[in-house]
């Protein structure tokens, strides 16, 4: 399939690069797809209307600009107004992504008997991505706020992809250790690495 061991680097990366900024997406994607999937299957008829109800609702809310014109502390009081959701959205993604972590880092068969599978001191740097999270997520409330003065007509719905990338972008970094486990695993299953 390859002639030398150049093309199968530029291969190797091409595959890890793709894994490593797709991959979040469509795990997470995949994430809310199955939370759907389970209301739809396994809750009543008139609970799973009240729950995609819910689910509908939560969306709108969490993304919904006020119309109207708002000062530099309706901004502020916008962000952290769902601070506390965005964080619960981040936990339970970093739930997901060190369960799957786990199962990829055991299906390499990189990991000795008696290793951990991750070094005790390394549970003390949690708080730290937690506390990286929320400066990031503190960064978009001051980019909006310089983005409106520098842009005041245009800058009204930037609170909206602000908070939407800093979602894909915790989303990516929380689950950076599954992504490259998972891309090993991947490129070990092409033959690509031994």
């Amino acid at each position: 399939m390859f002639s030398s061991d150049s093309e199968i680097s530029y291969f190797a990366m091409a595959v890890y690069y793709i894994f490593s900024f797709v991959a979040p997406a469509v795990l997470f994607g995949l994430t809310a797809f199955l939370v759907l999937l389970f209301l739809v299957v396994m809750l009543k008829k008139s609970l799973r209307i009240k729950a995609i109800g819910l689910f509908k609702f939560f969306y709108r809310w969490l993304f919904a600009i006020p119309q109207n014109e708002r000062t530099a502390k309706e901004i502020i009081f916008w962000w952290e107004k769902r601070r506390v959701p965005y964080n619960l959205m981040v936990g339970i993604w970093m739930m997901i992504s060190f369960i799957l972590f786990v199962i990829f880092i055991l299906a390499s068969g990189e990991l000795k008997p008696g290793e951990d599978i991750i070094e005790p001191m390394a549970i003390l740097f949690v708080p730290v991505i937690i506390f990286v999270v929320n400066v990031a997520y503190t960064f978009g409330t001051i980019t909006e706020l310089i983005l409106r003065l520098i842009f005041p007509v245009r800058a009204r719905r930037i609170g909206a992809f602000l908070l939407g990338a800093g979602i894909g972008f915790s989303g990516v970094v929380v689950a950076f250790p599954a992504l490259y486990w998972g891309g090993f695993d991947l490129l070990k299953l092409l033959r690509i690495v031994h």
